[in-house]
């Protein structure tokens, strides 16, 4: 179990490093390319994604239950292959008037090897090699965005397929067992592919609701806002949501765990540690960035001076979804992922309604407040449903004192450790859940390798 976790510690470090490298590659793409070339380039990126999205229903999270609980895959896999084959003979003939598409469209059957041995990988507890590929990804196609930076568009799509393609063969021979056992058995069970497509589709919407949260305010914004607003909020939203960080590298651990428990009380258990753990963590960091957020902008935004309320204001939201973010998880993990659509739905209905109200009057202000309401409100439902919210009343309290530091400045920081004691006091953090965090960081120091 301590192996699991420090990947998981290792999944959080790799994903920081890919972060500051895709920073990077957004450089090489804004000042080596030309506007249209580069607009032209992620307008077919992104209905690529899109497609890719579509094609591989739920994968890998809606996968990952279903290994462990040693359900058919090979129908699926094949299920999901005729898809795939479908798209890319509509790509095919699309790529006949726009050639430009084909690298996108000969790299599409092949990238269902992808998320099937990303699945498989987390089922083995190798979350960090999860991220490491990421990682990856990002490296290879920003070294061959600099070495094709005279194709235009054509270079960047290049380089995205060789940054696919080559995570793609790293993936396949660490899984390539498993995968060749899932291809031998050759099958197309409909009952089968009928209960995954309800599971894995239920996923996909949860996911794209998530994703909709996510870059909804800056759509809002451009339409309803200024595209001042819209910069702004470009830089607002990164900064207070780094604490996502936590619960994305926590839910990798939460869902392959919650898939192998049967005994629900256990199950809630180690749900109820993971966000307890995530969410004091989260706060934590959240705490200190709002504290520095004026030293931080003035140094590397200083263009953006005065944004630093917004930031604060929209760590609470943050702060909300890094909870009921592990509780959707634990449900996907539980094969009742359709327990989750119902609230984050209402989150995105709720957020839709309050930016067309707040954003024309009050601008950031009105997107900010908008995105907490709606985050607290799928936090509530969901919490609901499990019947914790009596475990996490304390998740309502904390944002008072997030609040507070911001305003106090630089003083804030004589309020960490009474903050420490408050978590304690609300059973946000528990005696237990400290001794697991130490032998984690004992075991990581100790560690010589796998």
């Amino acid at each position: 179990m301590h192996s699991d976790k420090k990947n998981v510690v290792y999944f959080f470090g790799l994903n920081i490093i890919s972060k500051a490298f895709s920073y990077f590659l957004l450089l090489v793409f804004a000042n080596l390319y030309t506007p249209l070339d580069y607009g032209k380039s992620a307008f077919i990126f992104s209905m690529f994604n899109l497609v890719f999205f579509f094609s591989y229903l739920g994968l890998p999270d809606a996968l990952v239950p279903w290994i462990i609980k040693k359900k058919d895959v090979s129908s699926i896999f094949y299920f999901l292959l005729i898809v795939t084959l479908i798209f890319t003979g509509i790509g095919a003939l699309i790529s006949i008037s726009y050639p430009i598409i084909l690298p996108f469209v000969i790299l599409l059957p092949f990238l269902i090897f992808d998320p099937i041995g990303r699945a498989i990988l987390q089922v083995k507890h190798k979350y960090h090699y999860i991220q490491f590929f990421s990682l990856i990804f990002v490296v290879i196609t920003l070294m061959f965005a600099y070495l094709f930076r005279h194709l235009g568009a054509f270079g960047i799509i290049i380089s995205y397929v060789l940054g696919y393609f080559i995570p793609l063969l790293l993936i396949f021979l660490l899984t390539y067992k498993e995968i060749i056992n899932i291809l031998s058995n050759v099958k197309l069970d409909y009952n089968v592919v009928k209960e995954y497509v309800k599971k894995g589709f239920t996923v996909m919407i949860i996911a794209l609701s998530f994703a909709f949260l996510a870059w909804m305010g800056s759509s809002m914004l451009g339409l309803l806002s200024n595209f001042e607003n819209v910069a702004k909020y470009s830089i607002i939203n990164p900064l207070a949501s780094i604490v996502i960080a936590v619960s994305l590298s926590m839910s990798m651990f939460l869902l392959t765990r919650s898939a192998e428990l049967e005994d629900k009380a256990k199950s809630l258990d180690v749900l109820n540690k993971t966000v307890r753990i995530s969410y004091t963590l989260s706060f934590l960091i959240s705490f200190l960035i709002n504290i520095f957020s004026f030293l931080i902008v003035k140094i590397f935004f200083p263009k953006y001076q005065g944004i630093e309320v917004y930031i604060a204001i929209l760590s609470i939201g943050a702060l909300f979804y890094v909870a009921y973010s592990l509780m959707s998880v634990y449900l996907i993990g539980n094969l009742n992922p359709e327990k989750t659509v119902s609230a984050i739905i209402t989150a995105v209905l709720t957020s839709i309604i309050l930016n067309l109200l707040l954003i024309p009057k009050y601008g950031l202000y009105g997107i900010v407040i908008s995105m907490v309401i709606s985050h607290l409100i799928a936090f509530t439902l969901l919490a609901k449903k499990l019947n914790l919210l009596k475990e996490f009343y304390g998740v309502y309290i904390m944002p008072v004192f997030l609040l507070l530091g911001f305003y106090m400045g630089y003083y804030g920081l004589i309020l960490l450790i009474p903050l420490i004691g408050l978590l304690f006091y609300l059973n946000l953090i528990k005696k237990e859940d400290l001794l697991i965090m130490k032998s984690v960081i004992k075991s990581i120091i100790k560690y010589r390798g796998p």
